[in-house]
């Protein structure tokens, strides 16, 4: 495994939070998508879905266990694990329909500078926010009783697996650039444009791809659901 940046925080509880969220932002990719002709910047994960994560991480961890909360980037995910099981009251089921303070002192220090609600809104809003921007669903886990883990997948993590390595990198491209032309679809894959062509029509066969224009400049771009 290539560790590509780390960081050991021992910090007061604000200040390890606002630290914890500068190196999720530091460590993940912005795009750039096109609105007519203003171009504005589009974080890899939603930014108050990374912060509701981590607040939701100090909120219930088990402080009596001496391990650390751990935050994982890989190329296609983030893993929160938090030291402990759910508490008590609580199942994965059961998870966002009502509160269960397991820390009540932190949690009303938390409430007193507006990053809580108490109102059990946190997993519901990670739920709604990834929803509706077109991230795949939340993964929540209890591992070994041990610890329980929060998975939060990229959009990359949300194509088909029928998609070749080929059209992944075109998406990616196109992610970034809010539009591909056959021949910059060729020249990312180091293929012919005949190449090109096959999987685009594939794509746009599956209904992820539109065409705009009909001429040899024609562009490509996402189907927005």
């Amino acid at each position: 495994m290539h560790i590509v940046d780390a960081n050991f925080l021992s910090r007061p509880m604000l200040r390890l939070l606002a630290e914890a969220e500068a190196f999720l932002v530091r460590n993940t990719r912005n795009a750039f998508a096109y609105d007519g002709l203003d171009r504005k910047e589009v974080p890899e994960y939603p930014r108050n879905v990374l912060r509701e994560a981590l607040v939701n991480a100090v909120a219930h961890r088990n402080y009596f266990d001496p391990n650390a909360i751990q935050v994982n980037i890989f190329d296609d995910r983030i893993e929160v694990l938090n030291p402990g099981a759910l508490p008590e009251g609580l199942s994965l089921e059961s998870l966002g329909s009502y509160s269960v303070q397991r820390n009540p002192v932190v949690y009303k220090l938390l409430r007193d500078v507006r990053k809580v609600e108490g109102l059990a809104t946190g997993i519901p809003k990670i739920r709604e926010t990834l929803g509706e921007q077109g991230f795949p669903a939340p993964i929540f886990e209890e591992l070994g009783g041990k610890f329980f883990r929060l998975t939060i997948r990229n959009r990359e993590g949300a194509l088909p697996d029928w998609i070749s390595p080929r059209q992944k990198r075109g998406l990616l491209l196109l992610e970034k650039s809010g539009s591909i032309s056959t021949a910059q679809y060729a020249e990312a894959n180091g293929i012919s444009r005949t190449a090109s062509l096959a999987d685009i029509s594939e794509l746009i066969e599956k209904g992820l791809l539109e065409r705009s224009g009909q001429t040899k400049g024609s562009k490509y771009r996402l189907v927005r659901k």
